[in-house]
């Protein structure tokens, strides 16, 4: 391997742990503003870590054909820890805004769906749904009256 790829995966290694910083935070907000139960935490802590290794293995494959050392686990933790020290209260007071104008967009999004669709729907089945009722329930003298000559045999005959 030459210098010029060691100081690649390096690089490489060293921005892959602060991503691992910032996915961190991200799943930590996303987990906190969701209010998952305890049970479903786990799950969600095996699908980050799952995400990492991927995320790590991905960005190895790309800088030196997925060899491993022992600077790259170094490189991976100095990130990380840089990460926390320096950017993490940024970058979560962020994300929290981030995940809140999200949030409000899907939420403006979902009461137009609403507006637009479900509530014409809903008057439609409605009026259709009364029309019918009325139809089955209406009073006999009054249909009768009305139709009766539909249903009047040949009354000239008589």
């Amino acid at each position: 391997m030459t210098l010029y790829t060691q100081w690649l995966t390096m690089l490489v290694m060293f921005s892959s742990g602060v991503l691992l910083g910032i996915l961190f935070d991200l799943f930590r907000e996303l987990r906190d503003r969701l209010q998952l139960r305890r049970e479903v935490q786990p799950f969600i802590d095996l699908f980050y870590w799952f995400l990492s290794a991927v995320l790590v293995f991905c960005l190895l494959w790309w800088s030196n054909w997925g060899e491993v050392r022992f600077y790259i686990f170094v490189a991976i933790c100095f990130g990380f820890v840089v990460y926390f020290r320096y950017a993490s209260e940024q970058i979560s007071h962020m994300l929290r805004y981030i995940i809140r104008f999200l949030e409000a967009i899907i939420t403006g999004l979902f009461s137009l769906l609403v507006v637009i669709f479900w509530n014409p729907l809903k008057k439609i089945v409605s009026i259709l749904g009364a029309l019918f009722w009325g139809l089955v329930h209406v009073p006999r003298s009054f249909v009768s009256k009305w139709f009766g000559w539909m249903f009047k045999k040949n009354r000239e005959k008589k």
